[in-house]
């Protein structure tokens, strides 16, 4: 997979990283040389092709042209919280009132572009190890067992339906971000959220022949909405309104009077509402 991490949006000149120590590393260039860099050290990328290590810039400077990328020589078996590369300042909730910098750890390789004086960076990673990141990144790690494994295999059908490919210019299948799924690193991994994915490798959930696009929201009210109600689309058959819960339901939420009982009696649902009067906008 291709996971957009630093966008063109976000007009970064520089980014920062700093390699783990259990692993070696190659920095390639756009003119296809090759240099060995050194584990456990930071590093410095800067827009107008100026590599710094440690804070010092390398004289003379490097110039990468357009694009470099750091490539591990090891791929990671053992994965624990924290593992890959650091990177710092990273964009999140672009857009929303919670939008900050957050300091991020990543398996696989990076590739950093230079756009007109600002850089992108595009996290290349396989994609179970890259939906275990997901899973915690949407969700608590410590939820149940069961729950994780049912987000992962909702993201993994969403990530490989692809039918909205809301980045394919930008050269990647999918950004970090609320606005594909979150994808935040190793940070929160936990030894249930990594079985979650192994448990679940390779499932995707299917209709007709196809893998579903099973787009999914972190908020709910108890009530699923039709897909063309919230995306502007084709009426999907898979993604249509009806209670998030277990049996049949006299509640139809297109009149207003089953919609004001509804709020006031709390009908009992998968995502039990307590005081909650929000009415899931998402159809998964």
């Amino acid at each position: 997979m291709r996971i957009g991490i630093i966008l063109k949006e976000d007009k970064k000149k520089s980014v920062s990283f700093t390699l783990p120590v259990d692993n070696e590393f190659e920095l390639h260039l756009e003119n296809k040389k090759i240099i060995k860099l050194k584990s456990g050290m930071e590093y410095k990328i800067i827009s107008g092709n100026n590599l710094n290590f440690a804070g010092v810039t390398i004289t003379p400077p490097i110039n990468f042209g357009n694009k470099i990328i750091i490539k591990p020589l090891k791929r990671y078996f053992n994965i624990y919280p924290n593992v890959g590369i650091k990177i710092n300042n990273i964009v999140t909730g672009r857009k929303f009132h919670w939008q900050k910098e957050i300091t991020q750890y990543l398996m696989g390789a990076l590739e950093i572009r230079n756009h007109n004086d600002c850089l992108t960076l595009i996290n290349e990673i396989p994609l179970e190890e890259y939906l275990m990141s997901v899973a915690t990144s949407e969700m608590n790690s410590k939820c149940p067992t069961a729950l994780l494994e049912s987000q992962t295999i909702a993201a993994r059908s969403w990530i490989l339906a692809r039918t909205e490919k809301k980045h394919e210019e930008d050269g990647f299948d999918a950004c970090n971000d609320d606005c594909c799924q979150r994808y935040h690193g190793t940070g929160q991994l936990t030894e249930t959220s990594v079985k979650a994915v192994l448990n679940t490798e390779g499932m995707v959930l299917i209709y007709e022949d196809k893998i579903c696009d099973a787009r999914y929201s972190k908020s709910c009210g108890g009530y699923m909405e039709k897909y063309e109600n919230v995306w502007n689309g084709d009426p999907v058959p898979y993604l249509t309104s009806g209670v998030d819960g277990a049996g049949k339901t006299k509640y139809c939420l297109c009149n207003e009077k089953d919609f004001t009982n509804w709020l006031k009696i709390a009908p009992t649902t998968f995502y039990q509402r307590k005081k909650t009067y929000s009415i899931s906008w998402l159809c998964g």
